[in-house]
């Protein structure tokens, strides 16, 4: 009977890790392991603060980070990259006329729809 017990318990507490071996992540649910290995697990982050390099993939932290070490309640925060137009340059999406214009690192040349590549 104690046998059935601790089985039952142990597959209770089953574990789930991030299967990115470069990720030590483990969940206790199954979902909340594929949310995060869908949503944010080696993905760059997506969101920069206006006033230094910071940098995330959650618009809520660059809003958190401004406050505090900024002293900015109404932080403008950049977005590198739209994840829905599939840029993933890592540059910031900028609309120039009906072309669309990607800042990017200062290494990466800026690219526009209109150029060929």
């Amino acid at each position: 009977m104690a046998v059935e017990v601790l089985a039952h318990e142990l597959q209770r507490a089953a574990l789930y890790a991030c299967p990115n071996p470069n990720c030590n992540r483990v969940f206790s649910k199954k979902y909340n392991r594929n949310a995060h290995v869908n949503l944010y697990c080696g993905k760059p982050p997506r969101f920069k603060c206006p006033h230094c390099d910071y940098k995330s993939l959650l618009k809520r932290n660059i809003k958190d980070h401004a406050f505090r070490m900024h002293s900015d309640l109404d932080a403008k925060v950049i977005e590198l990259y739209n994840p829905a137009e599939g840029n993933k340059s890592g540059g910031e999406t900028k609309k120039v006329g009906k072309a669309v214009e990607t800042l990017c690192e200062p290494d990466i040349p800026l690219l526009t729809e209109n150029q060929p590549e």
